[in-house]
């Protein structure tokens, strides 16, 4: 993993070091106010052995609106850039061949120390960048599933008001059966959690 962090007003400068813990004082605004946000894309390994990301520059750019709009540090591009490429080149033999890709995760939190501060934004952050080989889907040919399409309980982002980010917040409810947009059915029968709306 690559690893910045924001303090005093100035981003450090990065640095790549195997994935491990990340010592975090109870305090931090993450843990108490969810400040923080994320990406998820890939990086391709081409059939002459380049190792090519899809929309680096849009997915950069998208962070930085989160960070925004978060109220949290706003990441440098071209360092984030940086640690994006780097994080790949340290995991260069991690990635598969097509169509398996290496997952990029992006990770902004507020680590400032003020439990109480709700209404202050989070001076200090930290900006991690992961990866992980993810491979094909579909690797045992394509299935088809017959799916229920919720259109009462949506898990849109809109809801909490963070539609253009990618929040932890707006997130959170992914695990919760009644915000799924798309719930699998299997003979007429839609499943969800015990005691959900609607089972």
């Amino acid at each position: 993993m690559v690893v910045a962090r924001f303090r005093d007003g100035k981003w450090s400068s990065h640095e790549a070091r195997p994935v491990g813990p990340i010592e975090l004082h109870p305090a931090a605004h993450v843990l108490h106010y969810a400040s923080s946000c994320f990406e998820g894309f890939k990086a391709y390994r081409w059939a002459d052995g380049s190792i090519n990301v899809f929309r680096m520059d849009r997915h950069i750019e998208r962070m930085r609106q989160s960070a925004r709009a978060l109220v949290l540090p706003e990441p440098d591009a071209a360092q984030l850039a940086q640690m994006i490429r780097l994080t790949i080149e340290q995991n260069r033999d991690q990635v598969p061949e097509a169509p398996g890709a290496l997952y990029m995760r992006p990770l902004l939190f507020g680590t400032t120390p003020n439990i109480g501060a709700a209404a202050t934004p989070a001076d200090e952050a930290t900006l991690v960048v992961l990866a992980s080989p993810v491979w094909d889907y579909f690797s045992g040919g394509m299935k088809p599933l017959r799916i229920f399409v919720e259109d009462v309980n949506s898990r849109t982002a809109s809801q909490t008001g963070l539609a253009s980010t990618t929040s932890v917040a707006s997130s959170a409810g992914v695990a919760a059966a009644p915000m799924f947009a798309v719930v699998p059915k299997s003979r007429g029968r839609r499943y969800s959690a015990p005691g959900a709306s609607g089972t």
